[in-house]
Formats: structure tokens, sequence, C-alpha cells
């Protein structure tokens, strides 16, 4: 029993991990797009002030966010599928180690109920061989 355990803890670990790289991808693509949406905003600025190099300076810093969340996306899909993969493996060692307890715990109360017929099939023979041999004993007597 104690293996399913030992191989859900391991499932559970990985699905841990997966999530936290799931996470990390995930901030690094919302930091790309506060750096879009901060990008965007400066160069409205710079519109406003007539600064063609702010806005230029702005609209490449824009880009070049926008090409580093585009690298990150696949990257967070991998993560992804990995996640959902772990997640899967984890729900059925769970299950596994589910079914594994109540089949022990069944296995057990079987064994209760055949020790207890046991027991008391020793006892019913008990009983019939004092009344078998009290009744013999009994017919021999005149």
């Amino acid at each position: 029993m104690g293996i399913y355990g030992v191989i859900e803890e391991l499932r559970s670990a990985e699905l841990l991990s997966a999530a936290t790289a799931m996470y990390e991808v995930q901030q690094a693509i919302g930091g790309q797009e506060d750096a879009v949406r901060s990008a965007r905003a400066e160069g409205r600025r710079t519109l406003g002030e007539d600064d063609r190099i702010g806005w230029t300076a702005s609209e490449a810093q824009h880009l070049a966010a926008g090409v580093k969340r585009g690298r990150l996306e696949p990257i967070r899909q991998q993560r992804q599928a990995m996640k959902e993969t772990a997640r899967e493996q984890y729900l059925a060692s769970r299950l596994k180690r589910e079914q594994m307890e109540r089949l022990i715990v069944r296995a057990e109360e079987q064994i209760g109920v055949e020790e207890e017929r046991r027991a008391q099939a020793e006892s019913d023979d008990r009983f019939l061989a004092r009344r078998w041999n009290g009744g013999a004993a009994r017919m021999k007597t005149p």
C-alpha cells in the first residue's frame, strides 16, 4: 500500500513543479504585456510632445516586447501541456491509491468475517462433540 502513496507524492511534486513552471512563464508574459502597454503610453506621450525620437524609441520598445511575448507563447503552451499531463498522472495515481485503500479495507473486513466464522465453527464443533460424547455416555448407562 505504501508504494501507491509514494507514487502519489511523486506525482504531486511533478504537478507542483509543472504548475510553478507555468506560473513563471505566465509572469514573464505578463511582464511583456506590461512593457507593451507602457511603450504605447510612452508613445502617445511623446507624440503629444512632438518628440519623434522618443516616439521611435517607444515603438522599438513596443515591438521588442511584442516579439518577446511571441517567443514566450510556445513555451507557455508547452508548459501548459506538461502541467495537464502531470495533473492527469497525479489524479490517476490518487485514484489508484484510493482504490487500493478500499481493497485493503475490504480484504481486512473479509478476513475478520472469516475469522469470526472459523471461531464460531470451532465453537459449534466443540459443542456438538460434547453433546455427542454426552449422549453416547447416556446411551450406555442402563
